[in-house]
């Protein structure tokens, strides 16, 4: 009496081989889509540097890193978010929680007056208005290099946490970074206009750096979207391994024959096919 035992399947090593580097251009572009806001929030910082001939002192660098940082990291997370539909969450979304999220650091630094701290309030909007009054009131009446006082670094903060964002958006969003240039260059040109003397040849240095880096930072992402590395829309991985009929090759119709094999070198049976019978003997 015999019996037959189904070998189980082993699957090809080809599409083995095929996966693990679509699995690893993957993760290289999730990591190098998360870089592109990183430096675009660095070039931000770095051509803020062109201030130093218009304001004292060097403080007023933190609240722009901070205020950049947190514009970056808003953006970040709400890139991350996905909707049943697959889709992520609109530009103008995105956008509007950048800017909420800037409120809420103007808020939480620069009044006391918003809800637990941190949420703007009516009246703190109002503070915040009245602390840009008297900061271009000190812009008018000053000469440079002004003083850095708390209503110059609030002005400092929204200009330049206005700057990230639209930054941002040009480069990450509408995938524009040489764009993203011409916002940078009038950051120089605001200090340029109202200092009496020239800039640092430094700040040209660093300026010019950063947006450099975020050229290269885009542009070695674009060259991972087009080896296949990027994720498709339906989320990371969703292309990796489908089937050749989602590929676009021919399926094989419902009575078509598969093709037949190449025999083994040393002219024995192959027995380790799909679906092959072992005969077993009791």
């Amino acid at each position: 009496m015999t019996a037959t035992l189904d070998r189980p399947p082993t699957p090809p090593q080809g599409r083995q081989q095929r996966e693990e580097p679509a699995a690893r251009r993957t993760a290289q572009a999730g990591q190098m889509s998360t870089a592109t806001p990183a430096a675009a929030g660095l070039s931000v910082v770095l051509a803020s540097t062109a201030l130093v001939g218009a304001v004292e002192g060097i403080r007023w660098v933190v609240f722009v890193a901070v205020a950049t940082a947190v514009v970056v990291a808003a953006g970040a997370l709400l890139r991350s978010i996905t909707l049943r539909s697959g889709r992520q969450l609109p530009t103008v979304v995105v956008v509007a929680g950048q800017v909420f999220a800037l409120g809420c650091l103007l808020t939480a630094v620069f009044t006391r007056s918003g809800l637990l701290v941190l949420l703007p309030t009516p009246t703190a909007l109002r503070d915040i208005g009245a602390g840009l009054s008297g900061a271009m009131a000190q812009v008018e009446s000053g000469v440079p290099p002004v003083e850095s006082t708390t209503e110059m670094l609030l002005l400092i903060t929204v200009a330049l946490g206005l700057v990230a964002v639209v930054v941002d958006f040009i480069a990450v969003s509408a995938r524009a970074p040489a764009a993203a240039g011409l916002v940078l260059l009038c950051v120089f040109a605001v200090p340029a206009s109202v200092s009496d003397g020239l800039l640092p040849w430094w700040t040209f240095v660093l300026g010019a750096g950063g947006f450099a880096l975020l050229l290269v930072v885009d542009g070695q992402h674009e060259h991972l979207a087009w080896r296949g590395g990027a994720a498709p829309p339906g989320g990371p991985g969703a292309g990796a391994a489908a089937p050749p009929a989602a590929r676009g090759a021919p399926s094989p119709g419902p009575g078509a024959r598969p093709p037949p094999r190449a025999p083994p070198p040393d002219g024995s049976p192959s027995r380790a096919g799909r679906g092959d019978r072992l005969p077993a003997h009791h």
